[in-house]
């Protein structure tokens, strides 16, 4: 089995690509898997953005980041909410999942209790 990383350095986070395969004896490709990951700078905590089974899936990355620049990185920003946001969201007035109840509805029929 083989792995490769790769590091694409942006302004305020970084893009990491892992690539990992494994080949026969005879160089056949088995399989491949290649997992995106989004790093904030400064920390070392990451967060899988994206997963593929595609070959070349690095390769399609840099040649994007070469074409595009900077606007790439922009797809890839962590959607996960912060602490901050979280905070600032009010919370839901019913509790989704659920089933409504429903409230006793007085019958002609039979007279209330």
């Amino acid at each position: 089995m083989k792995t490769k990383t790769k590091i694409f350095k942006g302004l305020t986070f970084d893009i990491l690509v892992e690539e990992a395969e494994a080949t026969d004896g005879q160089g056949g490709r088995l399989w491949y898997l290649a997992r995106i990951y989004v790093r904030e700078r400064g920390t070392s905590e990451r967060h899988l953005v994206q997963k593929s089974r595609l070959p070349g899936t690095a390769d399609k990355l840099a040649a994007e980041i070469r074409q595009h620049g900077i606007r790439v990185f922009d797809s890839y920003k962590s959607t996960r909410p912060t602490a901050a946001t979280e905070a600032a969201r009010p919370a839901p007035a019913t509790r989704p999942g659920l089933p409504q109840q429903r409230q006793p509805v007085a019958s002609r029929r039979a007279p209330a209790p």
